[in-house]
């Protein structure tokens, strides 16, 4: 009985080792497998993943996806030069516009704007040695003919020059003048081609502190006076201004003078709504204050200076072709705002063997803008 109860312990014994062996070596492989698995997992997956193609699941695929996103330019940065670039090249197309204005003048007006302007002092005594008003008439005439100005301003026009002066041109100029004074015959008579122009104004003026009546101003030693017209264009319908003078000699009648001169042409519209053009011998050179008087404030400028600058002397006493002797007294005037210069020239020809007067005649071509 005793060897039967012994055989049983040892039985039971030996049957619960084996069931805890079973456990450990259970819970060893599991370790391992697990361990493993994530081993395989780290390795295989990509592989898996690849052959799968499925971006989804696929790591590497998120850089992919994101690339089109960075490629959008409202939101990377980069790309903010990249749409600055067409408006940067857009700005030459913006400048461009600013580089229309400058063109060459026949570009900028129309042109029966063009005016062909003669200023001549006419000298107004007969001189010795073949150059009398009567011989000296028929060489200005040849002149006028042969420039066909459309705006003409004499100076030293006296009774006698009127009568060769309406002679000559009334039939293709209208002409308009006013004696300085009623004890000395002189004047500065404006000419205008009819079929060109229309008159919408005139008047005249005496140079002095009292510009509305017979005087002399600032030092002069003789009245001086001033004619003016507006005119139309008719062929454009745009109007200007034209002034013609005789200065005296003092500097201080230059100065008075020009500065009354342009506060006229102002009072009349010049230099804003009108273009405004002046001839004249102003007895003064390019140098002197009345000159700077004339020129500073920037409502004229001198049409000579603006072009070739010719130094060519506008008075010899019927000395010299070549323009060597005398001075350069004579000028033509413009406001450059309204208007601009196309030629300037000397009028120092010869008429058969004579000249038209002491003075030399200008030539200028001017356009209206």
């Amino acid at each position: 009985m005793k060897k039967l109860i012994a055989l049983l312990l040892v039985l039971m014994l030996l049957l619960t080792g084996c069931g805890g062996a079973p456990e450990e070596e259970s819970a060893a492989v599991g370790e391992y497998v697990e361990g493993e698995s994530q081993t395989q997992v780290e390795g295989d997956l990509p592989e898996k993943v690849e052959g799968f193609g499925t971006g989804t699941t696929q790591t590497p695929d998120t850089p992919t996806e994101e690339t089109p996103s960075d490629d959008t330019p409202s939101k990377e940065t980069p790309d903010t030069p990249t749409e600055e670039t067409p408006s940067e090249q857009e700005t030459p197309k913006e400048e461009k516009p600013t580089e229309e204005p400058v063109e060459d003048p026949e570009v900028k007006y129309d042109a029966a704007n063009k005016l062909k302007i003669i200023s001549y002092n006419i000298r107004y005594t007969d001189d010795p040695g073949g150059n009398s008003i009567d011989e000296r008439a028929p060489r200005l005439k040849a002149v006028i003919d042969k420039y066909d100005p459309d705006l003409v301003g004499f100076q030293e026009a006296t009774p006698r020059w009127i009568t060769h002066i309406y002679n000559d041109y009334g039939d293709e100029y209208e002409i308009r003048y006013k004696y300085r004074s009623t004890s000395n015959s002189e004047s500065t008579p404006l000419m205008w081609r009819k079929d060109k122009f229309e008159l919408e104004d005139e008047g005249y003026f005496w140079l002095s502190e009292t510009p509305e009546e017979e005087s002399k101003g600032w030092g002069a030693s003789l009245w001086r006076i001033c004619y003016w017209v507006k005119l139309k264009i008719k062929a454009t319908g745009k109007t200007v201004l034209f002034f013609n003078t005789h200065f005296d000699g003092p500097k201080e009648h230059h100065i008075g003078a020009s500065e009354l001169i342009i506060q006229r042409a102002k009072k009349l519209g010049g230099f804003t709504k009108y273009a405004v053009f002046l001839t004249g011998d102003f007895n003064m050179t390019p140098w002197s204050p009345g000159y700077g008087a004339m020129v500073s404030g920037g409502e004229f400028s001198d049409v000579n200076e603006d072009l070739n600058q010719d130094k060519s002397t506008t008075t010899d006493g019927y000395n010299e072709t070549d323009g060597t002797s005398g001075h350069i007294i004579d000028f033509t005037f413009y406001s450059p705002a309204q208007a601009t210069p196309l030629v300037y020239k000397v009028l120092n020809e010869q008429v058969n063997g004579g000249y038209v007067s002491d003075h030399r005649g200008l030539y200028t071509e001017v356009a209206v803008l």
